[in-house]
């Protein structure tokens, strides 16, 4: 403003400036929380109220001491302006006229703000919560005076009405000594129905507080912004949850040392919301409440000193140790460094135990060998390895997922037995490389008609004639090809790739939580044609599940090495849409809600994508296949998406980093407020 024609005077400049309006809105929770949040946390408030007062005494008398408290702040501002006026000889406003107009609208917007931090006061006994209370209302009332800056196509009536509770516009109007008798009717009226609302609460405040706490701590909402949603529970979960019947008791022996406590705490949290009820938490520390500790142990015959958890469902009860809960790195212990958490797992093994306890007994699935199959047993430990060794089973990854579901893995060879045994009412058959014999194959039809579940991934690169017949039989044909598609990798170079992008359709129960979800299909794999109107004479449903992206068709001349004939040939080759997963009813109804005994079954044509170095960290695979045997064992309240792991949050500052830090925290920091400043001030200035 200096030596420039402006529009303004300094007084005006002062009462519209952001940082007039930040300091002016957070004044007033720090004025207010205590006035009677405190009386009623200290309990001074009986003595108050057995005095001979009126409580509308009572809430004037607090309102009163605070709006003088408030006034007692501006006087010296008054001061401000003199100084300028002494050094500069010049006048900082225009007239008195403008100086009474501001601070009118000070005293108006004080006397409001302060009427709504007494009614967020005599709300709670937490001071703290009445001054968060109080700072949302007031805020909400400022902002509402931008709207007109931020959205400007809007009607001029709605736009009289926005000025006419905007703040921002009336400041601006008293301050020029425009003296509008609109804001004294509003603040004025305002004020007397917060007053109103005030004595009203504190003549009920007992029911009324106890009313508002009561909605809160049963009505409330949670929103979980944490990396990786750490503390959300998945879909599976959430439904598990909804199916429990009868009240989940858990037990909490954690001691506080316990790397995992507090994440375990939290996520109990997150049970008790979504249970809605269901679920009671106990927490008892064994190093300090040790006789109630020693009794619990007595009850569910605890015998180890591990930290663990203590589920308890109508009469069954199981335990979730703290190393079932997390993988701990402890290497550095021995140079004095504490056990580091390298990946938390607690939701994996809380809902693995509710569901072992509201099933009882284990599902038995069996796992069909004598093929050439994948093994699925872990070879015995040997007592020369210095070292624990890796995971000989390829699956061994999808065998401990579906294990966790209250699912038993046993092993099932055809030719040893006369029948598939009755406690197997579902079996797998994971990339067969040799075929079935007739035996075998009229084992698997008998199966298959006495209402049996199977889920079969073939292996396209093996030769199963008869296990394609059975399928062909039932109206889904596996065809002799291979999908690939053509990829641009560079600006002129494209590569042929034979590992699949498959998208999930989700108009099946198995794969509605997944529809349009992408998962990898890496090796061979081969397309299907379903005929679902042939098979429908025979009361077979048949629904796609997977279907390969756009771009990829079914190669026929798969094995030749001319380039040439590695093209789409719509005359020879297979088309979209093309189909890589399946699902059979025979005997089923169209209607989910009802509910019959049929006989099901989920084939794909692709057996590698579900071994251990072909899942991804999304593990939408094994979402699939939890998906197809909940579905095959008619267990859809359980399908859904599983829980996953959290990556552990790693990174390193090299010399690069740390300079590039160093300035960013001694130059670039102090340097954005510095900015922010000059631009306002410009602007003004402007």
């Amino acid at each position: 403003m200096n030596q420039r024609p402006v529009q303004y005077s300094v007084q005006e400049a002062f009462f519209n400036s952001v940082f007039f309006w930040f300091a002016f809105v957070l004044i007033f929770p720090l004025i207010t929380m205590r006035s009677f949040a405190e009386e009623f946390k200290l309990g001074t408030i009986e003595p108050l109220m057995t005095a001979p007062v009126r409580d509308w005494q009572v809430v004037l008398a607090k309102y009163f001491g605070a709006v003088i408290f408030y006034v007692v702040l501006w006087v010296p501002t008054l001061l401000y302006f003199a100084i300028f006026q002494y050094v500069t000889h010049q006048t900082a406003a225009g007239s008195f006229g403008a100086y009474w107009g501001s601070y009118l609208m000070l005293l108006l917007l004080g006397m409001f703000y302060i009427s709504i931090g007494c009614f967020a006061s005599v709300l709670t006994r937490n001071q703290i919560i009445a001054a968060v209370i109080s700072f949302c209302a007031i805020t909400l009332h400022f902002f509402s005076g931008l709207i007109t800056f931020i959205v400007t196509e809007i009607s001029s009536t709605m736009r009289q009405v926005l000025g006419y509770f905007s703040a921002l516009e009336q400041m601006a109007t008293l301050s020029r000594g425009e003296i509008d008798t609109r804001p004294i009717v509003l603040y004025v009226s305002l004020t007397i129905v917060m007053l109103g609302l005030t004595y009203q609460a504190f003549q009920s405040r007992k029911f009324l507080a106890a009313m508002i706490n009561y909605l809160g701590f049963e009505h409330y909402r949670r929103w979980d912004f944490s990396r990786d949603q750490k503390y959300s529970l998945s879909d599976k979960t959430e439904r598990i949850l909804d199916s429990l019947k009868g009240k989940l008791r858990v037990t909490v022996f954690f001691s506080p040392n316990t790397p995992i406590t507090s994440d375990v705490e939290n996520l109990l949290t997150e049970y008790q919301y979504a249970a809605k009820g269901k679920i009671d938490v106990e927490h008892i520390n064994p190093e300090v409440n040790f006789s109630r500790a020693k009794e619990l142990f007595d009850k569910y015959k605890v015998v180890t000193d591990e930290s663990m958890l203590v589920l308890d469902y109508e009469g069954r009860n199981k335990t979730v140790k703290a190393s079932e809960m997390a993988e701990v790195d402890q290497s550095g212990m021995a140079m004095g460094e504490s056990p580091r958490v390298t990946s938390f797992k607690g939701e994996q093994a809380i809902t693995s135990a509710i569901i072992d306890l509201t099933e009882g007994k284990k599902n038995i699935i069996g796992y069909v060998l004598g093929h050439k199959e994948p093994p699925v047993a872990e070879a015995a430990p040997s007592l020369l390895a210095p070292e624990p060794q890796p995971p000989t089973s390829p699956l061994s990854v999808l065998k401990t997922f579906i294990e966790n579901e209250n699912i038993k893995l046993q092993e099932l060879n055809l030719f040893n037995v006369d029948a598939i045994p009755a406690e197997m009412k579902t079996i797998m058959i994971v990339g067969p490389q040799y075929d079935f014999s007739d035996r075998e194959m009229l084992l698997l039809r008998d199966f298959w008609n006495k209402q049996g579940r199977i889920l079969l991934l073939l292996d396209p690169s093996a030769k199963t004639p008869k296990l394609n017949a059975f399928l062909n039989d039932l109206g889904v044909r596996v065809n002799d090809d291979r999908l690939m598609a053509m990829v641009r990798t560079g600006i002129e170079e494209v590569a042929r790739v034979r590992d699949v992008i498959g998208r999930f359709l989700g108009d099946s129960p198995i794969t509605k939580r997944l529809g349009e979800a992408r998962a990898p299909f890496l090796g061979g794999t081969c397309s299907m044609t379903l005929e679902p109107q042939r098979a429908q004479g025979a009361g077979v449903q048949i629904q796609p599940l997977v279907q390969a992206e756009k771009g990829y068709w079914g190669e026929v001349d798969y094995n030749s090495d001319d380039p040439a004939k590695l093209q789409f040939d719509q005359n020879r080759d297979h088309g979209a849409p093309l189909t890589i997963a399946a699902s059979i009813e025979k005997g089923g109804s169209g209607d989910e809600r009802v509910r019959v005994n049929s006989s099901r079954m989920v084939v794909a044509s692709n057996a590698f994508f579900v071994q251990d170095n072909a899942l991804t960290q999304e593990q939408q695979a094994l979402d699939f296949i939890s998906g197809s045997i909940n579905w095959l064992m008619s267990r859809e309240q359980m399908i859904g998406i599983a829980p996953k792991i959290p990556k552990p949050l790693t990174f390193t500052l090299g010399e690069t980093e740390l300079r590039n830090l160093r300035w960013l925290v001694l130059v670039l920091v102090p340097l954005v407020p510095a900015i922010i400043g000059s631009a306002v001030w410009w602007k003004r200035r402007a």
